[in-house]
Order: C-alpha cells, then structure tokens, then sequence
C-alpha cells in the first residue's frame, strides 16, 4: 500500500504507515485497481474492434478482387467473341478472293488491326495469315480463273481425257465380268455412273471415269480421274471434321442419289471410313464414319497415288463452270485443288493437294468455295 502524506510503500495489512505514522486508506487502493482494469478493458475492447475493422477490410478486398477477376473473364469472354466475329468475316472475305494483289492488301489490313501482343488477338492473326498463305501458295503466280455468267470472256480449258495409258476402260455393266482379267488392275480405269462433266449443264450427264486404287476382300477402291464439282467443305465457320461436314452429307445423299442408278448403288459398299492425325500439325481428324461416297485422306494419297504427279487431278468442265479454280499455268493447265478429309491448322480447315500434286498440311478455310471434289468409293466385284 503507497502512503498518500510520505509516498513510502508500506505492506498490505499494516493500518498505519511504518515510516511517517499516517493512517492507510485502503479504499483508495481499491478504486485505484478497479480504475487500472477499467483501462485495461478499454485498450482490450479497442483492439477487438480494430481487429474486426481488419478483418471486415481483408473480407470486402477479396471480395472486391473476386468480382475484378470475374469482371475480367467476362470481359475476356466477349473480347474472345468479338475477335471470332472478326476470324469469320476475314476468312470469309479470304475466301472470295480473286488476285494476288487483294491478298498483299489484306495482309496489310490484319497486321495493322492487329498489332499489339494480346494472345486472343495473335491467335486470330495467325489463323488468318495462315489461310492468306495457303491461299497464295495455292494461287502461285497465276490469277484466279475468271468464270461469269454471260457469254463473253468464259475461258473452260478443254478437259477432254487423252487416253495415253492405252489402259482398257471398264464399264459398270461388265464390271463383275471383268474381274479376274488382265484388264481389271490397279492402275486401271472403270467407267461407273454419270454425272455432267463437260458442259455447265447438269442434266447433260456423262459417264463418270474411275481410277482403280486398290483390289481387296471381294472389292475395288475407286477415285474419280477427275475433280467433278466443287464444294465448300463446311457450309458454316464452325469446328469441324469430316464425320460431321457438310461436304461429306452432300456425297452421300445428293451426289450419291444423282450420280448413280440403283442397279449401281447396289454395287457402292458402304465402308467404316477413318481418317488418321494430320501428320504435321497433329490436329485431330474426328472420329471414323460410315460411308457410300468419300474423299482421299491424307495417307490414301500416300499410298495409293504416291508421287506428286500422280496426285494432280483436273477439274472438269462443269466443275470450273461451277467456281472451281482451275490453273492456267502451261504445264499444270485445267489442274485445281482438291480437298483431303484431313483437317489443317485448326479444325477451320482442311487438307488439300493443290494444282502440282502438293499436300497442304497447313490446309485452307472450310468455306472455300473454289476447291474441288474428287470422290472415291468401294465398289463389290464378286
């Protein structure tokens, strides 16, 4: 206990201070701790609520940076979906095309439009300078060949076949008869349904001229000499492989139906048709689908046609007529492109073999409007 008069501690217990006799007022003492504990709880109550002040602050920060992320994803969503916006019409006005000149002017137009080092962004220029690129490689120095509607400046190279294999040509009446025979080879020619050919007139049918690729199990795999008609691969810009492709649904119902008679379509089998990785870019090709007409895959060009001369193909008469594009060069003359069920870069293309009998594996846009089709098909021989 502390003595008010002299200061001096005397201990608890003691009525009178020890060194200058004053009496001790313990209830003093007793205020005084109570005051002491007063202030330590203030202090105590002060630091709880600065904590819960912190801890609300912590709460609505991560909170706030919840909602900035959440903000940016969906503002990165639609900034993806404005840029696909953007993909589509370039391929779109990629795919219309005509001279060498439009492509160096594009080629302008995207760098300028997209010259930063946003990911999104340098996704879609890569995209689109791929399919400039294959689009030049695919139109070398020629120009785009010209085909209108009216009766002046029509150029339709003569695609006649010239029968210089002086292979026997097969017709599908004697295609059963002739198997067996030197003459039903590989190597050799079939000739098998109609279809117009020569002429821009589709009900003026000729027959249609098969390669023999392969002899099998009972069976014959046929190509056409010729690419007959040309198709967008896909009619929409969506990723796609050639199980679900609008091409392949044109095949097998309208050609398919047009093409050949019934006593024909008797003879097509339908076969379980997979298509392997593209090679280069590794890009899936989809799943295996069951088919009556189908395009040449990647290794069925491979295997089965082998070097570049042997995979050059010529556009026919109608097919031009059609839009095909059709070289003018003197030594690839009426040669086009011709699509593979193998997709490019991405599944927004596919696989050609182009004028020269080159594989594009980076390939071209699906809504390709100039790339020929040459179909294959099983055909029974027993």
């Amino acid at each position: 206990m502390i003595c008010e008069k002299c200061g001096n501690e005397t201990p608890d217990g003691f009525v009178f201070c020890r060194v200058c006799g004053a009496k001790l007022d313990y209830s003093k003492k007793n205020n005084h701790n109570t005051n002491k504990n007063k202030k330590i709880l203030k202090y105590a109550l002060i630091m709880i609520i600065l904590a819960a002040f912190a801890s609300i602050a912590l709460v609505l920060k991560f909170q706030s940076d919840e909602k900035r992320n959440i903000v940016k994803v969906q503002s990165e969503s639609i900034e993806a979906s404005l840029m696909q916006i953007k993909i589509d019409e370039e391929r779109r006005m990629i795919a219309s095309f005509s001279t060498i000149s439009e492509i160096k002017n594009n080629i302008n137009i995207v760098n300028n439009a997209t010259n930063n080092n946003n990911t999104i962004v340098q996704i879609a220029k890569d995209r689109i300078l791929s399919d400039i690129y294959n689009f030049s490689t695919r139109s070398n120095t020629s120009s785009i060949q010209s085909i209108t509607n009216n009766n002046t400046n029509i150029h339709t190279p003569n695609t006649t076949h010239s029968n210089t294999d002086n292979t026997k040509v097969i017709d599908s009446a004697t295609l059963r008869t002739n198997f067996g025979t030197s003459d039903f080879r590989v190597g050799n020619y079939v000739q098998f349904g109609s279809y117009a050919q020569s002429t821009h007139d589709y009900n003026s049918k000729e027959k249609i001229r098969w390669k023999i690729l392969d002899i099998k199990d009972g069976k014959a795999l046929l190509i056409a000499e010729k690419g007959l008609d040309c198709k967008q691969y896909n009619s929409t810009l969506t990723p796609v492989n050639w199980s679900n492709s609008s091409l392949r649904n044109w095949l097998n119902t309208t050609f398919y139906k047009n093409a050949f008679n019934k006593n024909e379509r008797e003879l097509i089998v339908r076969s379980r048709i997979g298509t392997s990785k593209n090679k280069t870019t590794g890009i899936s090709s989809g799943k295996a689908s069951n088919d009556y007409v189908f395009i040449p895959s990647e290794g069925e060009v491979n295997t089965y046609l082998g070097s570049e001369n042997n995979s050059k193909c010529k556009a026919s008469s109608y097919a031009i007529w059609q839009g095909a594009w059709a070289s003018v060069d003197s030594s690839v003359y009426s040669n086009g492109f011709y699509w593979l069920r193998n997709q490019g870069i991405d599944n927004y293309t596919s696989m050609v073999v182009d004028a020269y009998g080159r594989k594009s594996p980076m390939g071209v846009t699906i809504l390709a409007t100039n790339v020929l089709v040459r179909p294959e098909i099983w055909v029974s021989i027993e």
